[in-house]
């Protein structure tokens, strides 16, 4: 359950004060997901999902996934848009947290991914890498061969000589032959069947861009891969 953060109608009612969308009907927390807190809410007969982002999200890195999504969104991309609050920003406060609410995309994730399925979300991503050509938005991939050293440096203890050999070879190896010159651009970086949305067996959107980048094409296609 990732409910890092939680509220009650009062508070998400007060939360709905600098908005312009309606009164609360009804809320109900998200249980999937691992990095940030959700809740689904109804107003004004309207869904929207509430998103306060937690430890592992950068607060300096919202404004890159705002705009990313938001324009988006205006090429007719399937992925949610970010609601500006009264003060016109996407970007609020709340308990020392920052939070989004974003519309709400109808439908449900699927584990079991038929071969369509697949190919519906290749088409859907390589939509995505063309509408991004031009955009002049840029954040370095935190999650690239770099950092996987220092994750691996907080693991070391806990493993036995044996396993230590062989991911640190790994490492230094990948490292040391990690490509430069391979196409590059905006990706979602972060597209397993959890953050897909399919209505009618159609790929009705792609959620949570809270890894999204500047990177290697391959890097992308390899997650999807995996």
């Amino acid at each position: 359950m990732a409910i890092y953060t939680v509220l009650n109608k009062d508070e998400i009612t007060s939360i709905l004060k600098n908005y312009n969308i309606g009164s609360l009907e009804n809320f109900s927390p998200i249980e999937e997901g691992i990095e940030n807190t959700n809740y689904k809410m109804l107003v004004d007969k309207k869904y929207y999902i509430l998103t306060i982002y937690e430890k592992r999200v950068d607060e300096n890195d919202l404004p890159f996934f705002c705009s990313l999504t938001s324009e988006l969104h205006n090429k007719k991309f399937k992925c949610p848009l970010p609601i500006k609050n009264k003060m016109g920003k996407e970007i609020s406060d709340f308990r020392n947290k920052k939070l989004t609410i974003l519309s709400y995309i109808q439908g449900e994730t699927i584990k079991d991914l038929t071969v369509d399925m697949c190919f519906k979300i290749g088409t859907e991503t390589a939509k995505l890498h063309l509408l991004t050509e031009k955009m002049k938005l840029s954040r370095k991939n935190s999650l690239s061969v770099k950092s996987w050293v220092n994750m691996y440096s907080k693991l070391e203890k806990k493993l036995d000589q044996n396993d230590k050999k062989l991911i640190s070879f790994n490492l230094l190896n990948v490292e040391k032959n990690w490509p430069q010159n391979l196409p590059i651009g905006i990706i979602h970086g972060d597209i397993f069947w959890d953050n897909i949305i399919f209505f009618n067996n159609e790929v009705n959107g792609i959620i949570d861009y809270t890894f999204s980048c500047n990177d290697f094409y391959a890097y992308e296609i390899a997650i999807c891969i995996n």
